[in-house]
C-alpha cells in the first residue's frame, strides 16, 4: 500500500510538472485562430440571416472585437518572433462543419442556433486564453491573452442572455 500511494504521488508530481499539459504556443496560436475566425464569419452570417436586432448588434460587436483581436494576436505573435504560419488562413473542419451548420439552420431557428454556438465558443475561448495566460511560453503572446480575457468574459456573459432571450 505503502509502495503504491509513493507511485501516485511520484507520477501526480511528474504530470503537474510536464509540459504537455500546458497550453503549446502552436496549440494556443491555431486554437485562437481558428476561434476567431469562425466568430467573425459566424457573425457575418449572423448579419444577413438573424431577426433579432440584439442579435445583429451583438454579432456586429464580435466581428469588429474579433477582428481587433486577430490583429492584436498577429502583433503578439511578431513581437514573439513566433512563425506566422501558426494561424491558419482558413477554418479547419470542425469550424466550417459548424459554420454551415448554421448556414443550413431554420430561419426561425437561427438566432437560437448561433448564440448557442457563441455562447459555448466564448466559454471554450476563456479557458483557453487563461490558460495561456497563466502557462503560456511567450511573453507577449501571454499578455495579448490576459489582456484579452476580460473581453471574452463579456462576450460570454452577453452570449449567454442573448442565448436565454432568444431562446
Amino acid at each position: 500500500m505503502k509502495k503504491l500511494t509513493l507511485a501516485a504521488v511520484a507520477v501526480t508530481a511528474l504530470f503537474a510538472a510536464s509540459p504537455a499539459f500546458a497550453t503549446s504556443t502552436k496549440d494556443f496560436v491555431g486554437k485562437a485562430s481558428q476561434s476567431g475566425m469562425f466568430e467573425i464569419e459566424s457573425s457575418k452570417l449572423a448579419l444577413t440571416r438573424a431577426t433579432d436586432p440584439e442579435v445583429k448588434t451583438f454579432a456586429q460587436k464580435m466581428i469588429d472585437d474579433h477582428t481587433a483581436a486577430s490583429a492584436a494576436l498577429k502583433a503578439a505573435m511578431a513581437a514573439d518572433g513566433v512563425d506566422m504560419s501558426l494561424a491558419p488562413a482558413a477554418l479547419d473542419k470542425k469550424y466550417a462543419s459548424k459554420l454551415e451548420d448554421l448556414q443550413e439552420a431554420d430561419a426561425e431557428d437561427f438566432d437560437e442556433d448561433y448564440m448557442d454556438m457563441q455562447k459555448s465558443a466564448h466559454r471554450k475561448a476563456v479557458r483557453l486564453f487563461k490558460d495561456y495566460a497563466d502557462d503560456g511560453e511567450n511573453a507577449a503572446l501571454k499578455t495579448f491573452a490576459a489582456s484579452t480575457v476580460a473581453t471574452l468574459e463579456a462576450h460570454k456573459e452577453h452570449a449567454k442572455k442573448l442565448e436565454a432571450k432568444v431562446d
